[in-house]
């Protein structure tokens, strides 16, 4: 049985790009949600670091989280990134636990 989990990406970004990026992410909300397996997806501001932008998805497996990261809304956001002036991605994936 395939465990659900959670990945947490933060975006660390000029602050100029913040808003911008923040508005591009929350476009990809509900094409995402739509997608098989998708349960979550919701977008923070970290307030102790302001240039930060927090994704957080859930998922019911880890090959529905892979198929997801070949849909056309994502390639088209990973292509925007320069544009979008992001710094740097930290991703983290976790296993839910029960």
């Amino acid at each position: 049985m395939s465990q659900k989990i959670v990945v947490l990406e933060r975006f660390n970004l000029e602050k100029e790009s913040i808003k911008s990026f923040k508005e591009e992410l929350l476009k990809n909300k509900p094409l995402t949600l739509n997608e098989i397996g998708c349960e979550n997806y919701r977008v923070f501001i970290n307030h102790e670091l302001p240039d930060e932008l927090i994704l957080l998805e859930e998922w019911e497996t880890k090959e529905d989280y892979e198929r997801h990261l070949e849909s056309k809304h994502v390639i088209e956001l990973i292509k925007k990134y320069d544009e979008f002036k992001v710094k740097s991605i930290k991703k983290e994936i976790l296993n839910l636990i029960k």
